[in-house]
């Protein structure tokens, strides 16, 4: 790499690259984030543990700088940018990559803008948290294998997205290059997201991805500050890739087409509020759903056909709570194979404990067919009811959505929090994002009367 560090590498781009450069998809991409962002944080403004954070922030005498989504509270950008984050990835419902960029980034670069930030600089620094985020995941993410943090216990978005973080928040700050290097190696030191919490129905998976977001957002005021961080953060012999690659890496992917190649164009949308892993199956069951040929209570069995990771993080059918709940294969096949959908109603105590749904649960059997890592294998559900007869759909690739369905979601998500007028008014604004002057606009529709 020339004699530089990849944070000399990184820095550089991301300090140097101008809004005009950015492709037109790559734009039209990065508003239909922001979209589902807001959206998704919006409706994170009333869960449990979002209601936790914003309760100690009520504590807290901070300088009021930034907006928290959904309420009237405004706090120090690092806290906004955390709680603002742990409310978007509250209900699973954040977009993907395969990590949970929208969830880090955006609201890092959301925390520091002001009234001399246009909607341009904010698409552009999300675009490079995206960037950097999905960049440094690239040199584990190898065709075929998959060597990241996840496999030992570490959150893989939250690890990477602390540089994506500190990319975004640099770039709204207008760091240099040797400031923004800087950024990144203080970034490193944070980087972290033990994933045990999947494993017994915890709460505190959306804490990691908030405290990278804060992370990244501290990094870069630091780095502006004058701290100096490790330039060598990420190939150094106790740098990034030596503490979280697993059996190698590939550092050279990492800048393989930049600037060409945007990481954000690879993001799709959820529109089922569970883990991405369980989508495909979720697809299948309510497929077979609609065909009908079958009551539920007509079901003898069902087998779930997927690859290894899936079969061994995901086969819950005992829920002990609302988080087991978003990672359980068997309960929301059974409500998909029941209703035709998956819903945020469907993650409430009340629905957890839904007999009708935990009897059919029960009968759900999950298989592995494949070594692979999700998202690259198909995946089956096969029912067979009573006289036998076998109903089977198989799903290979994710659903394509169209951007009518993401506008519908972001309505149906922020309307109960904003009301129906600041929504809609939320969603024009959004769209014709790059054409803003001052972001105080946006940000004024972020919060409650």
């Amino acid at each position: 790499m020339d004699g530089r560090s990849l944070s000399e590498i990184l820095s550089e781009y991301v300090t140097n690259i101008e809004y005009k450069e950015l492709p037109t998809d790559v734009i039209d991409k990065t508003k239909e984030c922001m979209l589902d962002f807001i959206g998704v944080a919006a409706i994170g403004s009333r869960s449990k543990i979002g209601q936790i954070l914003i309760d100690v922030m009520k504590e807290f005498n901070e300088k009021s700088l930034a907006t928290i989504i959904g309420t009237n509270l405004r706090v120090s950008p690092p806290s906004a940018a955390l709680v603002n984050s742990v409310m978007a990835h509250a209900y699973e419902f954040d977009d993907v990559t395969p990590g949970h960029p929208g969830c880090i980034i955006i609201p890092a670069a959301l925390s520091l803008v002001n009234q001399n930030i246009e909607g341009k600089d904010l698409i552009l620094a999300i675009v490079l948290g995206y960037e950097v985020m999905g960049r440094i995941g690239a040199a584990y993410n190898l065709p075929g294998i998959r060597l990241t943090p996840r496999l030992h216990g570490f959150h893989s978005f939250t690890t990477q997205g602390v540089f994506g973080s500190a990319a975004a928040a640099g770039k709204i700050l207008k760091l240099d290059r040797i400031e923004m290097v800087n950024a990144f190696g203080i970034a490193g030191t944070q980087a972290s997201g033990l994933a045990e919490s999947i494993n017994v129905g915890a709460m505190t998976k959306p804490l990691d991805a908030g405290r990278a977001s804060q992370s990244g957002v501290y990094s870069a005021i630091l780095a502006r500050k004058g701290l100096q961080g490790a330039k060598s953060i990420f190939e150094g012999k106790d740098g990034f890739y030596k503490a979280f690659s697993f059996n190698g890496y590939d550092i050279s992917k990492v800048t393989e087409n930049l600037g060409n190649n945007f990481q954000i164009m690879h993001t799709f949308f959820k529109f089922y509020p569970c883990c991405a892993g369980l989508h495909l199956a979720i697809d299948a069951a309510c497929y077979l759903n609609q065909q009908g040929g079958f009551s539920i209570d007509e079901i003898d069995d069902v087998e779930i056909k997927t690859n290894e990771h899936a079969f061994k993080s995901y086969n819950k059918t005992i829920l002990h709570s609302i988080q087991d709940a978003q990672f359980s294969l068997p309960y929301v096949t059974a409500v998909a194979l029941k209703k035709g959908n998956v819903t945020l109603e469907d993650f409430s105590e009340e629905s957890i404990r839904n007999s009708a749904i935990l009897k059919l649960a029960q009968k759900i059997g999950v298989n592995s067919d494949s070594e692979k890592y999700y998202p690259k294998t198909p995946v089956e559900v096969s029912v067979t009811t009573k006289d036998g007869i076998k109903h089977i759909k198989k799903i290979d690739t994710r659903k394509e959505r169209k951007f009518d369905e993401l506008q519908i979601k972001f309505i149906n998500l922020t309307t109960p929090i904003l009301g129906q007028e600041k929504a809609k008014k939320l969603l024009d604004t959004i769209k014709h994002l790059e054409k803003i002057k001052g972001i105080t606009s946006l940000l004024d529709l972020l919060v409650l009367n």
